[in-house]
Parts: C-alpha cells; sequence; structure tokens
C-alpha cells in the first residue's frame, strides 16, 4: 500500500473515533465540545487534498446524521412536554445542527431538515410560540437570500397563522412582492385558483387545520394588509370550493398553468401545485391513479430538462411511498431513486444523480425473503453500472455486482460461492442453497424492474450471420466502452454501449497485489479467480461475444485488443470458464486511440474518397420552427398573450427558402414542413425514412450549457425536439446513404426563457459533442434579424452547392459574390459619411459579414 493510501487509511481510522466521541457527548447531553468535535471533523475534511468530492458529501452526511439521530432521540423522551430542561436541550441542539448545516451551502439538505424539526416543534406544546416564531423567521433570511420566495411565502403566510394576528415585517413585504410578480404573469382568470393551492398547500404540510378554514382565516386576517393589487385575488378565495365534484373541471386549469410556468421558466412554483393535484387524485380517484399522474409530469419535465423539479417529484414520491409502506426492504423506494439516477445519469452537472445515489444505496436494506435478495444483487449491478462514470463504486458494491453476475447471468455456482464472504454478514443466512436461488432467478428475472432507456438492448446488436474474427474494445472511465468488431467476410461494426463505463478500481488492487501482496491470500484468490473477476467486469453484451470464441465452432484464430487508459490490469488471464487467451490473439493499447482511426488488415472503408455522386439526385428537407403559433406568455402591462419566442421575421425568412428551393432546377424533391404541420412526429418520421441531402431548421433552441445535445427547439404541438434526437436519426446506425448537410438558422435562449445575443460559444460547445464524421458538415446562421445581406449569401451557398462545389469553396464563393456586388457601395456610403474612416471601413464591412455564418466539418466535403 502507499504511503497516501496509508496516510488515507489512517485518517479514517481516526474520524471513526472522533465521531464516536462526539456521539457519545451529545448522548450525555454536552453540546458545547460535541459541537466542537464535530466542527473540527469538518474542518478536516475540507481541507484534506486527499478527499475527493463524492468522499466529502458521504463523511460530511455521518457528521449530519450524528446531530440528526440526537435530535430525534431527544424528541422521543417522555420528559420532553412537561420538562423545561428537555426543551431547553431540545432547542439548543437544533440551532447547533442549522448552524452547522448553514456551512455546507446545500440548500435543499437544510431546508428539508429545517421543515421536517419544524413540523415536529408544532406538536410539542411546550415550546412558546415566540421561540417558534424567532426560529422561523431566522431561516426565513436565510430562504430570502437564496432566492426561493415561494417557500419565504409559506414561511411567512405559517408565522401569520401562528401568531393569529398580522406583524409588518421587511421579510412578509418581500414576499408580497414576489407574489404579485408571479401573479401579473398569470392570467387573471387563473389567479384566484392558484393562491388557493399555494395556501392549501401550507396547511397540508404542516397539518394546520381543514382546508377552508386555514384559507378562510389567512384571507381575513390578510385582505387589509395586503398590496391593492393582491386584494380582489384574495376577495376571490371564498368563492373556490374544490371537492369531488368541482375537481374534475378545475383540473384542466391548473394543467395548463403546470405548463405555462414551465413556459416562462417560473420552476420553483411548479412542485407546489403538482402535490396538490396528487394529494387531490388520490383523495378523490385512487392512489395508483395520483403516482402515475405525477410519472407523467416527470417525464414531461425531463424532456424540457427542467431537472430540479423532476428531484422535487422524486423526494415528493418518496415522502409518499414511505408513508404508505410497512416492510424493511421497500422495492418501491428502491426502484424509484434508481429511475431517479437514470434519468439524471447524461446531465453534466451531477448534483441530483449523486444525491440519488445516496437515496438509492440508503434505501438498500438488507433484503429478507430469496426474491428481496434477487431485487438486492440486481440493483447494486445496475448501480455498479451506472456509478462506473464516475469512478465511485464502493468495495461492497464491487462485490455485490460480481455475485449477480456469477449466480444469476453466468451460472458459476463455484465461483459465486468464493464472493459470499466479501458479501454483508447479515446477508449470508439466505445463500445457503446457491443451485437453488441460481435456478430461482429465472423467474425472478420475469418480475424485476427495467428502464428500458438507461442502456441498450444487447440483443439488438447480435447477427448469427456475423462470424466475429476481429474485436477491439475501448475501456475508459472517462467515456462509454466501445467495440470495433470485424468479421470473417470483412464486414465491419462500430457500437458503442451507451451508459456503459469502465470501473477500474478495484481491479487495479487486485491485480496489482497478484503476485506480490498478502492480501490475495487474504482474499482467497487464485490465479483463475482473477480471470473470472475480469470477465465478469465487462458488460454482459461483450461477455457473450466470448461465446463465439470456441474452438471447436472456429476454423480461425480471433483476434482480441483492449485499448484502456492503464496497462496494469492483465486482460490475458481473463477466464470464462477457460483462458481466452488459449482461444485467440489478445493484445491492448493504452489510451487517447480513435477506434476509427485503427484500421484492419482488411478494411478498406476508409479509404473510399468523399464526393459527389454521378447521378444527381439531391433531396432537400425545410423544417420551420418559429412558434409564431405558441407557446405565449402573459402580458400583463397589455393585458394580453404574446408568443414567448418571437421570431419577427421566421415567416418571411420560411417563404423565401420556399422560393428558392422551388424555383431550383438542380434540387430533385423537396420536404416542407412548415406550421402546423411541424410536428415533432413528422419530423422524426421524414429523418429517419428518407435520405436528405440537405436538412434546414430555422427556428428558436433553447440551450443548455451543461447537456448541449438535450438542448431543444419546440415543435408545432408544443413538444420538444432535441438536438440529440435529430442527430441520432442521421447516424451511421440508420444505414443512411446520404451524408447531409444540415444549416440550422436559429435564434438562442437560455434555460430561462432570455434570448442570447452571443451564439459563438454555444456553437461551439455543441459541436464539440458531436461527431462529424457522418456528415457532409455543419452550417449555423447566427444573425436571425431579417438580413437582406445574410439571406444573399445563403442563398449563394446553396446554388454553389448544388452546382457541385464543396462547402468551403460554396462558401467563400458566396462570400466573393456579395462583396462583389454590394461592399463597393457599402465602402462608398462609408467614404462620404466618415473620410477619417476610410482605410478601416472596408475590414470592418467584411468582418461584420463572416460570422455570420459558421461551417463545421471537412471543408472539401460536398452533397452526397
Amino acid at each position: 500500500m502507499s504511503a497516501r493510501a496509508e496516510q488515507f487509511k489512517e485518517f479514517l481510522i481516526q474520524f471513526q473515533n472522533k465521531i464516536a466521541l462526539a456521539r457519545n457527548l451529545l448522548k450525555n447531553a454536552n453540546h458545547h465540545w460535541a459541537d466542537k468535535v464535530l466542527n473540527d471533523l469538518y474542518a478536516e475534511i475540507m481541507k484534506n487534498e486527499q478527499i475527493d468530492a463524492q468522499k466529502q458529501f458521504k463523511l460530511i452526511m455521518l457528521i449530519s446524521n450524528s446531530w440528526l439521530t440526537y435530535i430525534k432521540s431527544l424528541k422521543y423522551r417522555k420528559d420532553l412536554s412537561i420538562e423545561p430542561n428537555a426543551t431547553i436541550l431540545y432547542i439548543d441542539a437544533i440551532k447547533r445542527y442549522f448552524s452547522f448545516l448553514i456551512k455546507l451551502d446545500d440548500f435543499y439538505l437544510l431546508y428539508s431538515h429545517f421543515t421536517d424539526l419544524l413540523k415536529e416543534i408544532l406538536k410539542i406544546e411546550v415550546i412558546p410560540e415566540e421561540a417558534i416564531s424567532k426560529f422561523i423567521d431566522s431561516f426565513s433570511y436565510f430562504v430570502r437570500q437564496k432566492g426561493d420566495f415561494l417557500k419565504l411565502l409559506e414561511l411567512q403566510i405559517l408565522l401569520i397563522f401562528l401568531r393569529k394576528t398580522f406583524v409588518p415585517t421587511e421579510l412578509f413585504t418581500t414576499s408580497m412582492k414576489e407574489l404579485n410578480k408571479i401573479m401579473k404573469k398569470i392570467e387573471p382568470s387563473k389567479r384566484a385558483v392558484f393562491l388557493h393551492v399555494l395556501l392549501e398547500n401550507i396547511d397540508i404540510k404542516y397539518g394546520l387545520s381543514k382546508d377552508a378554514e386555514f384559507i378562510k382565516e389567512i384571507s381575513t386576517i390578510l385582505l387589509t394588509r395586503i398590496p391593492h393589487e393582491l386584494k380582489s385575488i384574495f376577495g376571490n378565495l371564498p368563492r373556490i370550493v374544490i371537492n369531488e365534484r368541482t375537481f374534475p373541471t378545475l383540473l384542466p386549469d391548473l394543467e395548463e398553468l403546470i405548463i405555462y410556468l414551465s413556459d416562462i421558466g417560473e420552476n420553483f412554483w411548479i412542485t407546489s401545485i403538482l402535490k396538490n393535484l396528487y394529494n387531490k387524485i388520490y383523495k378523490y380517484q385512487t392512489f395508483m391513479e395520483a403516482i402515475n399522474y405525477l410519472n407523467k409530469f416527470i417525464k414531461f419535465f425531463m424532456k424540457r430538462n427542467q431537472f430540479e423539479i423532476v428531484y422535487d417529484v422524486y423526494n415528493f414520491l418518496e415522502e409518499v411511498y414511505s408513508f404508505q409502506s410497512n416492510v424493511s426492504y421497500d422495492k418501491s423506494l428502491i426502484e424509484l431513486w434508481a429511475e431517479a439516477a437514470t434519468n439524471f445519469l447524461t446531465m453534466k452537472e451531477k448534483k441530483f444523480l449523486f444525491q440519488s445515489f445516496e437515496k438509492l444505496i440508503y434505501h438498500l436494506k438488507i433484503p429478507q425473503t430469496e426474491e428481496e435478495l434477487y431485487h438486492y444483487f440486481y440493483t447494486h449491478n445496475y448501480l455498479w453500472r451506472l456509478k462506473s462514470a464516475f469512478l465511485s463504486g464502493e468495495e461492497r458494491e464491487f462485490w455485490n455486482m460480481i455475485f449477480y453476475r456469477a449466480l444469476f447471468e453466468e451460472k458459476n455456482i463455484s465461483f459465486a460461492q468464493k464472493i459470499i464472504p466479501f458479501l454483508d454478514p447479515e446477508i449470508h443466512p439466505l445463500l445457503k442453497d446457491l443451485n437453488k436461488l441460481s435456478a430461482k432467478g429465472e423467474l425472478f428475472k420475469t418480475k424485476i424492474y427495467v428502464f428500458e432507456d438507461a442502456f441498450p438492448s444487447e440483443n439488438s446488436f447480435y447477427d448469427p450471420n456475423f462470424i466475429l474474427q476481429k474485436l477491439i474494445i475501448q475501456l475508459s472511465p472517462s467515456q462509454s466502452i466501445t467495440c470495433k468488431m470485424g468479421s470473417q467476410n470483412n464486414e465491419i461494426k462500430i457500437i458503442t454501449l451507451e451508459n456503459e463505463f469502465w470501473n477500474p478500481t478495484k481491479l487495479n488492487a487486485i491485480s496489482g497485489h497478484l503476485f506480490e501482496s498478502k492480501e490475495v491470500v487474504k482474499e482467497n484468490l487464485t490465479l483463475k479467480d482473477t480471470g473470472t473477476l475480469l470477465y465478469l467486469s465487462l458488460p454482459r453484451f461483450i461477455r457473450e461475444y466470448f461465446s463465439q470464441f470456441e474452438i471447436s465452432t472456429l476454423n480461425f484464430t480471433p483476434q482480441l485488443v483492449f485499448l484502456t487508459d492503464e496497462l496494469s490490469i492483465p486482460f490475458t488471464l481473463i477466464y470464462d470458464k477457460q483462458f481466452l487467451m488459449l482461444n485467440c490473439s489478445i493484445t491492448h493499447y493504452s489510451p487517447n486511440l480513435n477506434l476509427n482511426g485503427i484500421n484492419f488488415p482488411t478494411d478498406d472503408s476508409f479509404q473510399k474518397a468523399v464526393g459527389g455522386t454521378s447521378e444527381k439526385n439531391i433531396k432537400a428537407l425545410v423544417v420551420e420552427l418559429t412558434n409564431s403559433k405558441g407557446p405565449f406568455k402573459w402580458n400583463d402591462d397589455l393585458n394580453k398573450k404574446e408568443t414567448l419566442y418571437p421570431f419577427p421575421h421566421g415567416l418571411e425568412r420560411m417563404e423565401k427558402l420556399r422560393q428558392f428551393f422551388t424555383s431550383s432546377t438542380t434540387l430533385t424533391s423537396k420536404e416542407l414542413l412548415v406550421r402546423e404541420s411541424a410536428t415533432h412526429e413528422n419530423i422524426l418520421k421524414l429523418l429517419k425514412e428518407k435520405n436528405f441531402n440537405i436538412i434546414h431548421i430555422i427556428g428558436n433552441l433553447i440551450y443548455f450549457p451543461s447537456i448541449p445535445l438535450e438542448s431543444y427547439l419546440i415543435t408545432s404541438e408544443n413538444e420538444t425536439l432535441k438536438l440529440k434526437e435529430i442527430f441520432s436519426l442521421i447516424s451511421k446506425d440508420h444505414d443512411l446513404t446520404a451524408q447531409p448537410l444540415i444549416f440550422f438558422d436559429l435564434q438562442f435562449f437560455n434555460e430561462h426563457k432570455e434570448r442570447i445575443l452571443n451564439p459563438i460559444p454555444i456553437i461551439s460547445n455543441i459541436i464539440s459533442s458531436l461527431q462529424l464524421n457522418n456528415l457532409t458538415g455543419i452550417v449555423f446562421r447566427t444573425n436571425s434579424t431579417d438580413d437582406e445581406i445574410s439571406d444573399k449569401i445563403t442563398f449563394s451557398f446553396y446554388d454553389n452547392l448544388l452546382n457541385g462545389q464543396d462547402i468551403g469553396t460554396a462558401m467563400l464563393n458566396a462570400r466573393k459574390q456579395f462583396i462583389s456586388e454590394d461592399m463597393i457601395n457599402a465602402i462608398e456610403r462609408k467614404l462620404l459619411l466618415i473620410r477619417k474612416m476610410a482605410q478601416n471601413a472596408p475590414s470592418q464591412e467584411i468582418l461584420k459579414i463572416f460570422p455570420y455564418f459558421l461551417i463545421f466539418g471537412l471543408p472539401w466535403n460536398r452533397l452526397s
């Protein structure tokens, strides 16, 4: 073990000892010294450079749980309701705990604990109203600082209800201003029902009274104290009656309001409405209908990359399932967070993914039955696949994954038996008969959860007619696993296993100790065992392909190559019941190699020149997504709706494109999708079924910097069309003969629906996320104003392209043509107006034109 590893191990030992000391101090009600020990521990964690962000989070949670467990134990003391000293201990512990939480700068965690504790405090009669008010007030300042005005509003309304009177404060004024702002963005007919939902949720969250009484009492207190603009809305509250009969008529309005708030970027008001709708559907219909309703909106917000709302909904579902459950091993909660982690996997910002991992691991309790046992190991295998992208898998998760693959996928009973000592001791009693358990696994497999979008179907890649002769496997923690395969007939396949990652951490340790360390004796692993571990660590799809490497069925020697970031893992020891090294030629290469640049000896696919076809058969697709028919936002000043994404000259530009392509004699055919015809289904259908040489898209792109290919356009039926959907349908996987040129004629908006005036950094980020080898090229037009000059360049570029010029020459000649025709007049006007700038004028005009069009791809590519 290295000196660095020894130091970290020593740190963990000291950490555990100090945690034990602090918990003992808390048990003896010694808050001062416990607080000091835990705060010192936090400081040591933050300054230790050996601890990565994931480990930091885990250690900090141990400190947090020390306080939380102690506070919960105080709550259940019998003397808390009658003993003043016990109440003082309770309040002091909460004060110190929240002082610690504020250091973490994790607002969600802080608010979650605050809410739970406040609910409990409200039940304790001996705690005076003044103390509760100060507790709420002090936290309200923090909420305002974080900008969550819904939570601020809830706390201020709660304070008024507890005090039974109105006390004017700066915090209340702020919350009313924010409420007034959001009300002005909502059309008048929906304002009262929106406010009714907000107030009713406060009542439900804190269990204050019956709905009508709470809302009526709050309205009476506030009606003379609120801003003039809000008085009519509060005055309309008594007229709203929500019951089993009226709810179906209100449901469409609330659904429409949710979508509208999403469209205008007012996200943190949405979860409140969703929770209210769940409660109503559960009350008036059934539990499963309420759950399915929330799941519908999870999918809706995932499409729009509004992950914070999705995470809030998952947290709410966790509360719901916990309330419904009476079992120690709750499969519903486990599958809930497995689904959440799957949904958050593609995000560049991993905050919600890591939190979902923590939730999932927390709920993976020790199983009690054989079916739960299968579910437990299946989930750990699933978890390993998800987490491996971040090298965050723990040792126990590694062995649980290996056990699942050995027993249930490979049916290797003897090896699974050797893994049992590495599993949690509490599980050992359920592992007495592995033959029986393995056989039952086939039955349990039919009942287990599967998330279709998480991983590709391995069977979809299998082709019995493809006799595998050469296989290159690229394994890297920083990217998905990729395979390049060559058949005996010189066919080539390149397959990327999306969301399959390589985590060599434990394998590095085992292989490093294989011949030199006592840990091998401790782990009792033989040479064959180590080879089996290597084999089981590979994705199932690759293991199934290894079955073709059986000498009895092949009359040639297959070749296998591994591309890895490290060369320390002995791949020649791979053991799949017989050593692969005896059946095929194995080698491996170090990192940073592109599979497309590695040719098989007989592979001539890369020798084909890119060029035009001898017979001109050029097809074009033009798609208009300028959103002139919606979505809309409410303009309170004008007292009417207006388009959320104004594109003043979008339809005019579309008409010019239609006329141009219609008049072209070179173009064989064209497809136009405009306004109502530009639906999500129609666009994807044409992209999938037809080979277009030119794809021109004009519209509005809502851009997400952390996940560029999840950026989307909005189709005519208010569906999202993501960039990744477009590019996936023109990839090589769909066997399209044409390699299209894509022309993006766009306006850009950020996730808050604000116009982005300088899109060049955005375009660069999008392109860096793409592979362009299946495209002739990509063109971005960066100016969205009505500009006759850029229109001329666009049509001249297309003319040149359709006449056989490559994309680089076509754009160069288009710019030259503009300069020759229009630049002289522009320069002369400049000379007349500003003689002193005569020398600079030409270059300024030219430089202004060039950024209008950005081309990506090899400049010598032609339409194919």
